[in-house]
């Protein structure tokens, strides 16, 4: 499975043109982000169906959904490839 998954990625890096390293880079990180992020998004349902009852009585019904499941879900299936990605500046230019 790891051999298939590595073939598609040089695959696609190859086939993209100008920029190779940079999008090669921000697969790797969408199949590392993208399972963490359905993680999250299972957790944090779990979690709001656990404390709903809790949240109806205090009345933060709305920030819950929107924190525990509505973030995640975005953050999962409806943002881009490569958006919402921190990028660190590279350690050899020297910015800070």
């Amino acid at each position: 499975m790891m051999k298939r998954l590595m073939v598609v990625v040089v695959i696609l890096a190859l086939l993209s043109g100008g920029g190779i390293w940079a999008q090669e880079e921000a697969v790797v990180a969408e199949c590392a982000v993208r399972p963490l992020g359905f993680a999250s998004f299972v957790l944090g349902s779990a979690a709001f169906l656990v404390t709903l009852p809790f949240s109806i009585v205090v009345g933060g019904t709305g920030t819950m959904a929107e924190v525990l499941v509505k973030r995640p879900y975005r953050f999962t299936f409806q943002r881009d490839m490569g958006d919402g990605l921190v990028s660190f500046p590279d350690h050899d230019s020297g910015q800070r």
